[in-house]
């Protein structure tokens, strides 16, 4: 009896201790530990074109380095990437002097260049020079079409030819007639054009580059050519212009043969406001189909991007913004796949990495110049909604196989 008495006294001892004990617990505040900074052990370059540019670029560039960097550490991949990035202000000579700081930093792996007039500037000299690998995301001169130290992630304008066609086979057109700028981007498309098409080219009008307003000479040719065609079919018209095509196109109302046909174009007439806006009616009665470069909007990959790109800027992003961000990943590709930040090294290996690779632009592989082998075009025409004058994407042109799969054809 004595001894159960013990123990429920040194019971309810015990009990009285751990309910003190309880009641007078203070958690110990923890002390937050400070994560270990990022080890970025590569910094490679990029050039942005203008300062307007300059945030939508950026906004691209951060995001392909977050997505590059998350890629790495679920993959086992010891690169962790930073982008350092410059702008040429639109200046051929501000492109040549950050290229150069680039080459003094030894940061040998630098894309952008989004102008031609860029890779002009004497960057591939310096390129050369350092044992530089230099990716430009919007170079599309053919003069560039050389194998050296820039590559180019987009194809070069004289491959428009391969859509124009595609488009002229799809409506049965077997003869045409040009009107174009007389200069070199006009010839090179017209002589890619004629390599391919397989109809007859009746006559090529060809206008100083440097007319603004009287274009009526060279209509009244076209006209008469129409007038005096004897062949079964109807021809169609190739147009090749830049900013002048407003006023030649407004030009065309007194001109019914011209304008009772389909016109086709190239990039320097796709979705422009000056057409929109001074001659919206003609171009819409001859439709002015035209091809741009764009990326497959049906690729997954692209669509997640998209979808992060809209939540910033509302818009789907253009060519020249998954241009940037595919610029980036090549990039880093070339330091992951050859394990290795040696000049020569990744110069020599670029070709073999981009065809092991693909981007939101679709598949990134490089010809022996370093130009890509195949991209996309979104397909453009004018329309009239209503009295309301504008343009439209109609088509999809799929450099893999060569053909359109249209919207809507009107």
């Amino acid at each position: 009896m004595i001894e159960l008495d013990k123990r429920i006294i040194y019971s309810l001892v015990l009990l009285g201790l751990l309910a003190a004990a309880v009641i007078s617990y203070q958690p110990v505040e923890e002390i937050p530990v400070e994560p270990e900074p990022f080890n970025y052990n590569v910094t490679l370059g990029y050039i942005a074109s203008t300062k307007s540019s300059l945030p939508v670029e950026t906004y691209m560039v951060s995001l392909a380095e977050a997505d590059i960097n998350e890629y790495c550490a679920a993959n086992g991949v010891p690169w962790r990437f930073s982008f350092e990035i410059e702008c040429a202000d639109g200046q051929a000579q501000y492109a040549f002097d950050r290229t150069q700081d680039f080459a003094d930093g030894n940061i040998l792996l630098v894309g952008g260049y989004g102008w031609s007039s860029f890779l002009c500037s004497g960057a591939r000299k310096i390129a050369a020079e350092n044992n530089m690998t230099l990716v430009s995301m919007g170079s599309t001169s053919p003069l560039f079409a050389l194998q050296d130290n820039a590559f180019r992630l987009c194809v070069n304008d004289f491959r428009l030819a391969e859509p124009i066609c595609a488009m002229l086979d799809d409506f049965e057109y077997s003869s045409v007639v040009v009107i174009q700028r007389d200069d070199g981007w006009a010839d090179g498309i017209v002589d890619a054009f004629k390599e391919r098409y397989m109809g007859n080219i009746i006559q090529t009008i060809r206008y100083p580059p440097e007319t603004y307003e009287d274009f009526t000479p060279y209509l009244d040719k076209a006209e008469s050519v129409f007038s005096d065609y004897d062949g079964v079919d109807n021809p169609c018209v190739l147009f090749l212009a830049f900013s002048e095509a407003s006023q030649l196109l407004n030009q065309t109302i007194e001109y019914p043969l011209l304008l009772n046909t389909t016109w086709f174009g190239a990039d320097g007439t796709v979705d422009c406001i000056q057409i929109i806006d001074n001659a919206g009616k003609p171009a819409s009665m001859v439709k002015l189909y035209c091809p741009m470069q764009a990326p497959d909007p049906s690729n997954p990959w692209y669509q997640e991007i998209n979808t992060e790109y809209k939540t910033q800027y509302i818009v789907d992003m253009s060519s020249r913004e998954s241009l940037t961000y595919d610029c980036c990943w090549l990039m880093a590709h070339c330091v992951i796949d050859a394990n290795t930040t040696d000049g020569p090294k990744i110069l020599n290996s670029i070709l073999e990495v981009s065809r092991n690779h693909n981007g939101i632009t679709g598949d990134l592989s490089l010809d022996e110049n370093g130009d890509r082998i195949n991209y996309s075009y979104s397909i453009y025409q004018y329309v009239d909604e209503n009295g309301v004058y504008g343009s439209e994407v109609c088509g999809f042109y799929i450099a893999e196989t060569g053909k359109i799969d249209w919207i809507d054809i009107t």
